[in-house]
C-alpha cells in the first residue's frame, strides 16, 4: 500500500495527538464530535473536516468526519467510509427498493398532471402593467378613466377610515 507523505496528509486530516485528546470509546468520540460539530465552517474553506486518532484501540485508528450536507448525503457518506475501509463490499450497499409495474404506470400517467399545476399559473398570470415593479414595460403610457371625485369627499372618507389623505 502506497503511503502519502505527511505534509501532503495534514492539508486534509489533522491527526489528533493523545496528549491532547483521549478518544478511547465511543462516548469520547460522541462528546468530540458534539464540540466539533457546532464549530463553523468558513465558506472560504473547504466544507469538510477529517481526524484520524490513531491509537483508539490497541487494533484499530478512528476516522472522523465532519461535512457540510452540500458535500454528500447520508447515502453518499456511507459509499465514501465503505471505499475507504479495508473490506469494500459492493453488495453491503444500500439498495433502493424498486418500483412495480402498478406503481410506474400511475406516475407515467399523473406526471402530465404536474406539469398543468405548475404550468397553469404561469401561463395565466396576468402580467404586471406598472412600470415601476414591472421592468419589461416600453414606458408607453396608458390612461384609463374613472369616476370623478370631490376633494371634500375623499376628505370625509379618510377621516372615516382614520387615514392621511395620501392613504387613499
Amino acid at each position: 500500500m502506497k503511503k502519502l507523505p505527511m505534509h501532503e496528509v495534514q492539508h486534509f486530516i489533522q491527526i489528533l495527538d493523545e496528549s491532547s485528546y483521549s478518544l478511547h470509546s465511543e462516548n469520547d468520540i460522541c462528546r468530540f464530535l458534539e464540540v466539533e460539530i457546532n464549530v463553523p465552517m468558513p465558506l472560504s474553506t473547504p466544507q469538510y473536516r477529517m481526524w484520524i486518532y490513531e491509537n483508539y484501540s490497541d487494533t484499530e485508528s478512528a476516522l472522523l468526519f465532519k461535512e457540510h450536507h452540500v458535500m454528500a448525503d447520508g447515502i453518499g457518506i456511507l459509499e465514501i467510509i465503505m471505499l475507504i475501509t479495508d473490506e469494500f463490499k459492493p453488495e453491503a450497499m444500500i439498495d433502493f427498493r424498486p418500483t412495480t409495474w402498478l406503481n410506474q404506470m400511475i406516475l407515467y400517467m399523473i406526471s402530465p398532471l404536474f406539469v398543468l399545476f405548475y404550468l397553469f399559473p404561469i401561463i395565466c398570470k396576468r402580467r404586471d402593467k406598472f412600470i415601476i415593479t414591472n421592468p419589461d414595460l416600453s414606458g408607453d403610457k396608458r390612461l384609463a378613466i374613472g369616476k370623478k371625485f370631490q376633494i371634500n369627499d375623499l376628505k370625509r372618507s379618510a377621516k372615516d377610515m382614520k387615514v392621511s389623505l395620501n392613504d387613499i
